[in-house]
């Protein structure tokens, strides 16, 4: 039953990974009709965070490393407890 679980854990990693990079690439499809939007009015509201990130300001780094350790962090433990499991029977 336990390599089941693993399995099962893992393409539900893969599931939810897939959901999000969608979900992320209309975010960011919206993200630049606002900013071609702002242009066209001369407003700022979102250029100045896109400026931010642009530049370092905003860190956006340790969440693509949350979601990797994440991704193959639970897997890989679940895994490794398998074989301890199968090595102490």
């Amino acid at each position: 039953m336990f390599p089941f679980v693993i399995l099962l854990v893992s393409v539900c990693n893969v599931l939810v990974h897939m959901w999000f990079k969608r979900h992320r690439s209309i975010s960011q499809e919206k993200i630049h009709r606002i900013l071609e939007i702002e242009k066209q009015l001369g407003w700022r509201q979102f250029s100045v965070v896109d400026e931010a990130v642009k530049s370092g300001k905003i860190e956006s780094a340790p969440v693509r490393k949350l979601l990797l350790i994440y991704h193959l962090g639970l897997p890989v433990t679940l895994l490794v407890l398998y074989l301890v499991i199968l090595w102490c029977e």
